[in-house]
C-alpha cells in the first residue's frame, strides 16, 4: 500500500521519477495488494460465506480500479464493486440477526 500511496503523491505533484513509470508502480502495488489479500485468504483454516464475499468484493474493487486507472474501462463499471459490498453488508446483517447479536 505504501508504493501506492508514494506513486500517487508523485503522480499528483507531477514529479518524475528517473527510469521509473509512475503508473506501472502503481498498477504494481495495486496488484500487490490483490495477491497479499487473496494469498492470506487461502491461508486462512475456516472459511465462511462472509469471506468469500468480502474476496470478491477485494478482487473486483481493485481490478477496476486497475483498469479504470489505466483508462480501459469507463468509472461507471464501480458501481458493481458497490453492488458486491452491499451484499457483503446485507449478508452479515442477516446473519447477525438469525444469532440474535443485532442491536444487543
Amino acid at each position: 500500500m505504501s508504493i501506492v500511496i508514494i506513486c500517487a503523491s508523485f503522480k499528483i505533484l507531477h514529479w518524475k521519477f528517473q527510469g521509473l513509470d509512475i503508473n506501472l508502480l502503481i498498477t504494481a502495488g495495486l496488484l500487490g495488494i490483490v495477491i497479499t489479500y487473496f494469498i492470506s485468504f487461502l491461508n486462512k483454516p475456516i472459511k465462511k460465506r462472509l469471506d468469500f464475499l468480502k474476496l470478491a468484493w477485494v478482487l473486483a474493487r481493485y481490478t477496476f480500479g486497475i483498469l479504470i486507472f489505466l483508462h480501459i474501462i469507463k468509472r461507471d463499471y464501480q458501481i458493481i464493486t458497490s453492488i458486491i459490498i452491499w451484499l457483503v453488508i446485507l449478508d452479515y446483517l442477516i446473519i447477525e440477526k438469525k444469532k440474535g447479536r443485532l442491536f444487543n
